[in-house]
């Protein structure tokens, strides 16, 4: 069941955001996640917002690259012949969009404490689709929550918004797991950024699967979800 999307956070540091505040196109009906079972951190590694206009601003961009349809070209050299990639065939890359339906994450939340609705609470993403533990695409089964940024230097209120988002999520649906996307996709990921895995993702201490290590030492500053 698609969950109500927006509940009042409790700290005067949040501001939450509704998809018309930011001016996304009206939202198209996808599929419910039939048991949410956690959530997956990422980053958008753009351009970072300078203040919640811009933020909105960046989010308008977002979904149009997510919507938009893909257009693969062949890659070719500087006299204009085709490169040849694995099996003599030739490379192609997508100059287009990601040709998805709607806006890939659930929510976005940035430096000046905005959470900003997305897909929402309840819907299926198009995130995550790493199947690191055997049982099923993450889009399938978890939310996604972007930082607005490259992730390395969140401030104290986008920290506290990711951590409201964890606290909201299983307040909903019980607690879950906590993780950053690097932990879950192909290697040489950093998304979403060593500042948000390390302020926010890691304190948390709730892997999907184990950590190396056991990385779920406690961080000044970071609030944990109620248990």
């Amino acid at each position: 069941m698609v969950q109500p999307a927006l509940a009042c956070p409790a700290s005067r540091l949040i501001q939450l955001q509704s998809r018309s505040a930011a001016g996304l196109q009206p939202f198209r009906r996808l599929l419910a996640i039939r048991e949410p079972q956690g959530v997956v951190f990422h980053c958008s590694d753009g351009q970072q917002p300078r203040d919640t206009r811009h933020a909105a601003e960046r989010l308008r961009i977002m979904q149009g690259y997510h919507r938009a349809p893909e257009r693969w070209v062949t890659v070719t050299d500087a006299k204009g012949q085709p490169v040849l990639g694995r099996g003599g065939k030739p490379k192609r890359r997508n100059e287009g969009g990601r040709g998805w339906l709607e806006v890939g994450y659930s929510w976005a939340f940035d430096d000046f404490g905005n959470v900003w609705e997305l897909r929402g609470w309840g819907v299926v993403g198009s995130h995550t689709a790493a199947d690191p533990d055997g049982r099923g695409s993450l889009n399938f089964r978890a939310h996604g929550a972007v930082y607005l940024g490259d992730g390395e230097r969140p401030t104290g209120a986008a920290i506290e918004a990711g951590a409201w988002l964890v606290e909201e999520h299983e307040r909903r649906f019980g607690p879950g797991f906590v993780v950053g996307h690097c932990e879950v996709s192909s290697a040489g990921k950093t998304c979403p950024g060593r500042g948000v895995q390390e302020r926010l993702v890691l304190p948390l201490g709730r892997p999907l699967m184990p950590r190396p290590g056991g990385s779920t030492a406690s961080a000044a500053g970071v609030p944990a979800p109620p248990r």
